[in-house]
């Protein structure tokens, strides 16, 4: 069993922190990228970003683009390549594929959030599991298995060595819990898997609390905010239906599991690469911690998770939005 980890591991965000980022991006420019035609998720958290930057005493651009190519056309990447900062507001496919940050860096501009490795690595689910391992965080058992043949004898072993009688099973590649189902024997497990196309993660399903801790780089320290709970309310799983009409709750931990949840956070965040904003997700039960997935291409705007964890820690959205600006930044001394 891996031991819990120290408590003092991960730093909190402080308003002393986001002070010293405040200051830090005081009479800067910064460009918010995004598509001529967002998402509802991308048009919020550009709205939310260029009403606050501007009272952060920063000036503010935009870029739009409707084809990734234009990016690299002068008056493009003249402005891309001469902000402090560039924040991209970018989901689904196109950002899950990399190409936007990977040509910002070819640009030479400085991005906040992630390396384009972070966000392609964190959706291969299989692989965060063994970078968890990697890192002694807890995680469950698993298979990985190619849909559309037969499983169950795999599905049995997975029960026989770790005495669950059901399952979770979910695309090892999935977004948002897109193709997400709780399967209730080995039979049924195995049946799903077969009916199924690309590889998919089977682990076996763990009762308790499911607890979102989120994560950034900040001042070149990783910090955490405090853990929120997602209520379920009957639900077995977050799958696809329950997340168009999620329920949340700051989290109410014992002080060794909130200081165990942060750290396990931390140390995933910081083993990923991550910059940005980051949510990991736990279950928190009679057996302990367990970690289950880092999110790294999270909402950021006003009525997302990791908004409402700011406001757990008595932190407002300004400060979200400080705190994803500026892990863009070089540290002092290294401008």
């Amino acid at each position: 069993m891996t031991s819990p980890p120290a408590a003092s591991d991960p730093a909190p965000i402080t308003t002393q922190a986001i002070a010293t980022a405040r200051q830090l991006l005081a009479g800067s420019t910064v460009c918010l990228l995004a598509r001529e035609q967002p998402s509802p998720i991308e048009a919020a958290e550009l709205a939310g970003f260029a009403q606050t930057l501007p009272g952060c005493d920063v000036t503010v651009n935009e870029v739009r683009f409707a084809d990734v190519h234009e990016l690299y056309r002068p008056a493009a990447a003249q402005a891309l390549s001469a902000a402090a900062v560039v924040v991209k507001f970018t989901h689904g496919p196109l950002n899950r594929s990399g190409l936007v940050p990977a040509v910002l860096d070819t640009l030479g501009a400085r991005r906040a959030g992630h390396p384009p490795s972070v966000d392609i690595l964190s959706q291969r689910k299989s692989l965060i599991k063994e970078l968890m391992r990697r890192e002694q965080v807890p995680t469950l058992d698993y298979l990985l298995l190619d849909g559309g043949v037969p499983v169950g004898a795999q599905v049995a072993q997975l029960a026989a060595r770790t005495g669950a009688t059901a399952f979770v099973v979910k695309p090892d590649d999935g977004n948002a819990s897109e193709g997400l189902h709780w399967a209730g024997s080995v039979e049924d497990a195995a049946r799903i898997v077969h009916d199924s196309g690309g590889q998919l993660v089977v682990e076996p399903y763990r009762r308790g609390r499911i607890i979102t801790v989120g994560a950034v780089t900040l001042l070149g320290q990783v910090r955490t905010v405090a853990p929120l709970e997602y209520l379920l309310d009957g639900d077995l799983v977050m799958d696809a239906d329950w997340k168009r009409n999620p329920k949340r709750a700051p989290a109410r931990l014992e002080p060794s599991v909130d200081a165990e949840v942060r750290t396990y956070a931390a140390r995933v965040h910081r083993a990923v690469g991550a910059r940005g904003l980051s949510r990991t997700d736990f279950i928190v039960g009679p057996d302990g911690v367990t970690a289950l997935e880092i999110n790294t291409n999270i909402g950021l705007g006003p009525g997302h998770d990791i908004a409402a964890a700011f406001d757990a820690t008595g932190l407002d959205y300004d400060d979200l939005v400080i705190c994803q600006t500026a892990s863009g930044l070089p540290l002092p001394g290294q401008r």
